[in-house]
C-alpha cells in the first residue's frame, strides 16, 4: 500500500455544509441559463449578419447581371460597328464624299510594260517604291497604270488610295488630303491626325496601297514631318506606299539610292517571299526601292507620236531622219511627245521637218511648246480667263461650278483646250482641271491672271456674304439652306479662300482690287472681308475642322487690327475643342475673353468664358473652385443676371449649390 492511499486529506469545512451546497447548485443553474441565452443571442446575431451579407451579395449579383448585360450589348454593338468598318474598307467606299477623288485614267500608255511589271513585283512583295522622273516623263500616268494593274487589284482588292500631293504645299494640307481621300472627310477627332489615320488603317489586316503622287511638293516644305508620316502610315497598318517625285524639283546632288537611308531602321517583321501575298499578317518591309522612270525608247516614242499625228508609212529617208531628230529632242517624254503631235495636227504646216527646225534653237522644248501652244489660242474667246481661272482650282471644277466661276459660254472652248491637252476632264469625278505642266508655267503676275484672280475673289466674297446667316447656328430657319449652298462650291471654295487670304497678307494693296461700289474707305472693305471669312469659318466648324483657315484669318485680322479678332479666337477655340486639343483651346478662349472685355462685349465674354470653362473641365488640370470663381466674377457684372455658383463643403463631400444673384 502506498503512502498516498493511506493519507486522509480532509476537504474545506464549508463543503460539508448543506446550505453551501445549495448555493453552488443555484449558481450552476444560473450559469447554465446565461450560457443558453448567450448561445441564442449569438445565433440571432449570426443570422442577422448572414441575412445582411446575403442581401448585399444579392444586390451585387443583380448589379453584376446588369453590368454584364450592358457589356454584352456594348460588345455586340462594337462587333457590329467593326464589321461595318471592315466592310467599308473592303469595298473601298471609305465614306468618300464629293471631295474625294479617284486616280485619273491613262490613255495611249505605250512602252513601259517592263518597268510597270518590275514595280508591281516590288509592291506585291511588300516593298515600298518611290518613282523618280523629270517633268513630262509620265509619273502620274505610270503610277495610275501600276495601281490599276490586274495583279495589284487582286492583291490589294479595292483598298487603293490616290493622294494628289501637288496641291499640298503645307503639311496641314497634306493631312487634309490624306483624311479626305482615305476617310472621305477632314474631320478626325484625334489631336494627331496621322495617329488617327494609323488606327483607322490598322482596323483591318487586309493589304492596302497608298499612292502619294508628286510627293516632292510636300517633302520640300517639311521634310521631317514627311518622314514621320511615311513611317506612321506604313507601321502596323499593312500599308504599302508608292511615291512619285519630280526629280527636277529636288535639291541638287539628290541621290535616289540613298534617299531612304533614314528609313533603314527595322519597323517590324518582313514579308516572307514564300508567304501568301494576299494575307500578309506581319509588318511590311522597311526597305524602299528607288525606281527611276526611263524615257521611252525610240520605237515606243514613234508609236506614241503616230497615235496622235498620222504618219504615212513607209517613211522616206528624210522623214525618218527628221522623226529621229525630233524624238531625240523630245527626250522620250510622253507628255511632251503628245503636245508636239497634237500641236502639229492643228498646224498649217504639219511637216515633221518644220517641227525639228522650230525646236532646234531651244534647250527647253517643254517651255517652248507650251508657250507656243498658248500663244496660238488667240482665236479661242476668253481662253486666258479659262486657263487662269482653272489655275485657281487645283481639284478642278464640275460643269455647274464651271458655269458659276466663268459666267460665260465655255463648252466649245473647253472642248478645244481638252483636245490639245492643256485641260483634262476626269470621267470619274466629272471635273475639268488644268494640266499640271501648264499650271506651273502660268505667271501669277500676268494681267490676265490678275483679272481672273480678282473676279474669282469678288465672287467668293459675294457667296460668303450671301450666306452670312450661317453664323447664327442650326436654330436659324435658313441654316440648312446656307450650309447646302456653301457645300456645293467645295472643295474649290476652300482652296480659293486660302489663296485670297495669302494674297491679302502678301500684297496689302490688293485690297483695292476687291473694293465694291459704295464702300467709303479701306476700313469698310476690311470689315466686309473679315466678316465674310468669319462666316466661312463658322460653316467649316459644322462641316469639317480646318485650323489652317482660322489661323490664316487671325493673322490677317491682327494685321488689320480688326474688331472681329476676339470672335476669330473664339472660333479657333471651338475648332480646337473638336480636335480634342483642350489646352490650346483654353488659351484661345482666354485670348477671346481678353478681347471681349476690352471691347465691353458682354455677350462675347459670356460665350468665351463658358467655353473656356468647358475646356478646363475637360482638360482636368485645374481645381474646379477656380472655375467657380470665374463664373462668380462673370455673374457679378452689373449688366448681367446670371446664376452664381458657390462652393460649400457638404457632409463627407463637396456640394455645389446654385443661387441667383441679382446683378
Amino acid at each position: 500500500m502506498s503512502i498516498r492511499s493511506r493519507v486522509h486529506i480532509p476537504g474545506p469545512p464549508w463543503m460539508k455544509s448543506s446550505s453551501h451546497l445549495g448555493v453552488i447548485q443555484e449558481c450552476e443553474v444560473t450559469l447554465q441559463r446565461q450560457i443558453e441565452q448567450f448561445q441564442v443571442l449569438r445565433t440571432i446575431h449570426s443570422g442577422k449578419t448572414l441575412s445582411s451579407v446575403l442581401t448585399r451579395v444579392n444586390d451585387t449579383f443583380q448589379l453584376s447581371v446588369e453590368i454584364n448585360k450592358g457589356v454584352q450589348t456594348l460588345a455586340t454593338t462594337l462587333d457590329t460597328k467593326l464589321e461595318e468598318l471592315k466592310e467599308i474598307i473592303h469595298s473601298g467606299r471609305t465614306r468618300q464624299n464629293q471631295n474625294a477623288e479617284v486616280t485619273p485614267r491613262t490613255l495611249n500608255f505605250i512602252g513601259r510594260d517592263d518597268f510597270v511589271n518590275e514595280v508591281v513585283s516590288n509592291l506585291v512583295a511588300g516593298r515600298h517604291v518611290c518613282m523618280f522622273g523629270e517633268e513630262g516623263i509620265g509619273r502620274t500616268s505610270t503610277a495610275a497604270q501600276i495601281i490599276n494593274n490586274p495583279h495589284i487589284t487582286s492583291i490589294f482588292a479595292d483598298i487603293r488610295y490616290w493622294i494628289p500631293c501637288s496641291r499640298a504645299d503645307t503639311f496641314s494640307k497634306f493631312e487634309d488630303l490624306l483624311c479626305t481621300q482615305i476617310l472621305g472627310s477632314t474631320k478626325l477627332g484625334n489631336a494627331n491626325r496621322m495617329t488617327g489615320l494609323q488606327l483607322f488603317l490598322s482596323s483591318t489586316n487586309k493589304r492596302k496601297l497608298i499612292l502619294l503622287d508628286d510627293f516632292e511638293t510636300t517633302w520640300n516644305v517639311n521634310e521631317d514631318d514627311c518622314k514621320t508620316a511615311l513611317i506612321t502610315l506604313s507601321q502596323k497598318t499593312d500599308v504599302t506606299l508608292l511615291l512619285t517625285m519630280n526629280s527636277d524639283q529636288l535639291p541638287k546632288g539628290f541621290d535616289p539610292k540613298t534617299f531612304f537611308r533614314w528609313f533603314d531602321e527595322p519597323i517590324g517583321g518582313t514579308v516572307s517571299p514564300s508567304s501568301n501575298p494576299t494575307s500578309v499578317t506581319s509588318s511590311l518591309l522597311s526597305s524602299w526601292v528607288p525606281s527611276i522612270i526611263p524615257p521611252l525608247e525610240r520605237d515606243a516614242a514613234a508609236n506614241l507620236f503616230g497615235s496622235y499625228f498620222a504618219l504615212t508609212y513607209p517613211l522616206s529617208a528624210s522623214e525618218s531622219e527628221s522623226l529621229d531628230a525630233l524624238l531625240k529632242k523630245l527626250g522620250g517624254r510622253p507628255s511632251l511627245i503628245k503636245l508636239v503631235a497634237i500641236r502639229a495636227v492643228n498646224s498649217a504646216t504639219p511637216a515633221i521637218q518644220s517641227m525639228v527646225q522650230e525646236l532646234s534653237g531651244t534647250d527647253d522644248p517643254m517651255t517652248f511648246i507650251i508657250k507656243d501652244s498658248v500663244d496660238r489660242l488667240e482665236r479661242i474667246p476668253n481662253y486666258q480667263r479659262i486657263l487662269n481661272t482653272l489655275a485657281l482650282f487645283p481639284t478642278g471644277l464640275d460643269e455647274k461650278q464651271l458655269d458659276i466661276w466663268l459666267s460665260f459660254r465655255n463648252s466649245e472652248a473647253m472642248g478645244y483646250l481638252c483636245g490639245i491637252c492643256l485641260v483634262s476632264f476626269n470621267n470619274n469625278t466629272r471635273r475639268w482641271s488644268l494640266s499640271p505642266i501648264i499650271r506651273s508655267r502660268l505667271s501669277p503676275t500676268d494681267p490676265a491672271a490678275i483679272v481672273a484672280q480678282r473676279e474669282a475673289y469678288k465672287m467668293t466674297l459675294n457667296i460668303l456674304q450671301r450666306n452670312a446667316d450661317v453664323t447664327k447656328g442650326p436654330m436659324h430657319p435658313s441654316f440648312k439652306t446656307h450650309m447646302a449652298e456653301l457645300a456645293s462650291y467645295e472643295p474649290g471654295l476652300n482652296e480659293l479662300v486660302l489663296s485670297m487670304i495669302s494674297c491679302l497678307n502678301s500684297f496689302p494693296d490688293f485690297l483695292r482690287e476687291l473694293k465694291e461700289e459704295g464702300e467709303k474707305d479701306r476700313d469698310a472693305s476690311k470689315d466686309r472681308v473679315i466678316n465674310s471669312l468669319h462666316a466661312y469659318i463658322n460653316y467649316q466648324s459644322w462641316s469639317r475642322d480646318n485650323k489652317e483657315l482660322t489661323l490664316a484669318t487671325i493673322s490677317l485680322a491682327k494685321t488689320w487690327k480688326s474688331q472681329k479678332l476676339p470672335w476669330l479666337h473664339y472660333s479657333l477655340g471651338i475648332t480646337l475643342l473638336q480636335l480634342d486639343q483642350y489646352d490650346a483651346a483654353r488659351k484661345e478662349f482666354d485670348l477671346a475673353s481678353e478681347g471681349f472685355s476690352s471691347q465691353n462685349d458682354h455677350f462675347g465674354l459670356v460665350c468665351s468664358t463658358t467655353q473656356g470653362i468647358k475646356a478646363r473641365f475637360t482638360l482636368g488640370s485645374e481645381d474646379y473652385r477656380y472655375l467657380m470663381t470665374l463664373l462668380d466674377e462673370l455673374a457679378a457684372r452689373p449688366t448681367f443676371h446670371l446664376p452664381s455658383l458657390c462652393v460649400e463643403p457638404g457632409p463627407g463631400k463637396r456640394a455645389i449649390q446654385r443661387k441667383w444673384r441679382e446683378g
